[in-house]
This record gives structure tokens, sequence and C-alpha cells, in this order.
């Protein structure tokens, strides 16, 4: 059995069995080649580049990963634009108090032939939330238990180490605040509206007042606040 599962065969005649499954079941959804996929949940039209690897995390509708990318225990929301070369919460060492980060003092998960640890001493693996329409450049990382907030934009290259308030941009090591993208008032409404829940015939005829702030604010935002989408 442990040869099956380490032939190269074999995992590739599974991995192209579970992308057809995983087609079958999810609308538009699109994969690249030497994908791997493991106790994730996704939406529609979900895109997943080459080479990327996913663990329990789930995706929203329209949320794409570029190649190269890692993630682990992710909570996605939905139109999220995550690119190439991105690290999700991939695990997480002592920093205080202990006086190694080796694992091989605290953990029971680490894979070693040797252990001094009889007990697991220290939470290795946090989650992450990112909300919806969320864009994490190229090469950005996000550490464990971090919440990224709808709107965000987290430039390439960023470790993200706390939250990131909803449509503002981070950027840096650490990721430090840049800017907000629009006025506070503004953000209030974004959120309020809650666009995202819209479905595609709705977005499809409006897409153009997507553009520019000013034509949401003046031709969407008067729709989704009074409950009458058209």
């Amino acid at each position: 059995m442990n040869w099956l599962i380490k032939n190269p065969l074999t995992r590739s005649l599974r991995r192209g069995w579970r992308n057809i499954n995983l087609k079958r079941r999810h609308q538009g959804f699109m994969l690249g080649s030497q994908v791997e996929i493991m106790h994730c949940d996704f939406g529609r039209f979900n895109k997943i580049c080459d080479r990327s690897r996913l663990a329990n995390s789930t995706l929203g509708d329209y949320s794409y990963v570029g190649t190269d990318t890692k993630i682990s225990n992710a909570t996605i929301g939905k139109f999220c634009s995550i690119g190439p070369n991105v690290t999700i919460s991939m695990g997480m060492h002592p920093t205080k108090t202990f006086v190694s980060t080796h694992p091989v003092f605290y953990s029971l998960t680490f894979p070693s032939h040797n252990r001094f640890a009889t007990e697991q001493g220290f939470v290795e693996h946090g989650s992450v939330t990112i909300e919806h329409d969320v864009w994490i450049g190229n090469g950005a990382s996000i550490c464990d238990n971090v919440t990224i907030g709808t709107g965000a934009i987290v430039a390439a290259g960023a470790v993200v180490t706390s939250d990131v308030a909803p449509y503002s941009i981070v950027g840096g090591v650490p990721a430090k605040f840049i800017r907000q993208r629009f006025e506070t008032e503004q953000i209030d409404q974004l959120l309020a509206s809650r666009w995202w829940t819209q479905g595609d015939a709705f977005l499809s005829k409006h897409h153009r007042d997507f553009q520019d702030i000013d034509l949401f604010m003046k031709n969407i935002l008067p729709q989704l606040t009074q409950g009458r989408p058209q």
C-alpha cells in the first residue's frame, strides 16, 4: 500500500481522477497541471493554476489561485485574486519562552525518525480568513491566525503578521498600512451593500459601474441598500 501511495504514476492517476470529479461537481472549475488538493471545498468558477497546493481550505465563487501557491487551513471568500508564489497559513514555531524553536522538542506531528517530545507542547497550525474581493500580490506570505478584510490589497512580497482592515492596502516586511482605497464613508457603504452576494445577471448588467467608485455609489448602492436589485 505504501508503494501505491508513493508511486508517481499512481499519484498522477489519483490526481487526475480527483480533478475530473472536481470539475463535475463545481460549475466552471479550472485546474492547472500538477495541482495538489486535499480536503477542500469550492464554489463556482474557481481557477487553480499550475503546481499550487491547497489543503483544508475553502474558496468562494470566482476566486482564483496563481501558480506555485501554497494554501492551508484558510477560508477564502468570493472574487478573491491570489497571485503566484503566495504562502497562506503554513504553520508556526514558538517564539516566546521556548529555548529551541525546533519541532523535535514540542511536536508529535513533525515527521522525524527521532523526537524528544512525548506530548504536543505547542499549537503548530492556526487558520486564516480572507474575506471577499481581496487581492494578494506575487510572493506574499500570510501568517497563521490572520484575517484580511473585504476589498483589501496585499502588496507583492509582503509578510502579513496581523489583521488587515477592509479596503486597505498593506505592504512590506512585516506588512504595514499604506492607505485606504476609498473614503471611510464609501468603505462603510461598500461593506453594507454586500454586492458580492448578488447573482450573475445583476453583476453582468452593472459590470461597468464596478469600474468607478462614483458610478457604483450612484447607480448600484441605492438598489442594494433599498433591497431592490435590478
